[in-house]
């Protein structure tokens, strides 16, 4: 079930075949929630965490930055980053969102909050949110206090450049985005990807069979 996840944790590898913890300790695998170093955030089952809602980027010093989120001591669904700092995880909660995620069950289902890398551009801090109440756009990062400021910026998605590629309005497909993560370009160029499909179903059988297959197509703006 989606609310049984628990301790978010973190290993890296050069090769994916020999594999440490952020410490720089080798690790015997297979990896378990038993094995040293791994737990970044022991948070238990049923604390807000959830698959694809965590990403890892880097602060303007380059240094390794967790973004995720779960709950907060009140039961909202808040963003937190966890840096590597002199030999510890460090955790803040970036966000003061007055909304809880209350995800349940079994099998695929619409993300409410999702979240990209943390990146860092000129000594500026900047992170992708899509949030259902409050918006979705690049939000800025101070680099000192490590919290969201401003409000969401509108990205090449919001701004509708492959509404033209959109299924139809009373179709069962739904249009899906993927960003352009890499660092600014100076000529302004961005890129997006585009594609259709049926939207969740919780894995669940489908009783009208599948749709044709759909097209994946690369945006280019400039």
């Amino acid at each position: 079930m989606a609310e049984s996840n628990h301790d978010l944790s973190y290993a890296r590898s050069r090769d994916l075949v020999h594999w440490e913890t952020a410490a720089g300790v080798p690790i015997q695998l297979p990896m378990t929630v038993d094995t040293p170093g791994l737990i970044l955030d022991p948070a238990p089952q049923g604390a807000g965490l959830i698959n694809g809602s965590q990403s890892v980027g880097f602060d303007v010093g380059g240094e390794l930055v967790i973004a995720y989120t779960k709950y907060d001591a009140k039961g909202k669904t808040q963003l937190y980053f966890a840096r590597w700092q002199q030999g510890a995880w460090n955790i803040q909660q970036a966000s003061n969102w007055d909304y809880r995620w209350d995800f349940h069950g079994g099998g695929s289902f619409p993300m409410e909050v999702m979240i990209g890398p943390l990146q860092a551009y000129n000594g500026y801090l900047s992170i992708m949110v899509h949030h259902s109440v409050y918006g979705t756009g690049m939000r800025q990062v101070d680099p000192r206090t490590m919290q969201l400021i401003g409000k969401p910026v509108p990205t090449l998605t919001e701004k509708k450049p492959g509404a033209v590629f959109a299924p139809p309005p009373d179709s069962q497909m739904f249009q899906h985005f993927a960003h352009d993560l890499g660092a600014p370009r100076a000529d302004g160029t961005s890129y997006l990807l585009t594609w259709n499909t049926l939207g969740a179903n919780r894995d669940q059988p489908r009783t009208d069979g599948a749709p044709p297959p759909s097209v994946l197509r690369l945006l280019i703006s400039r």
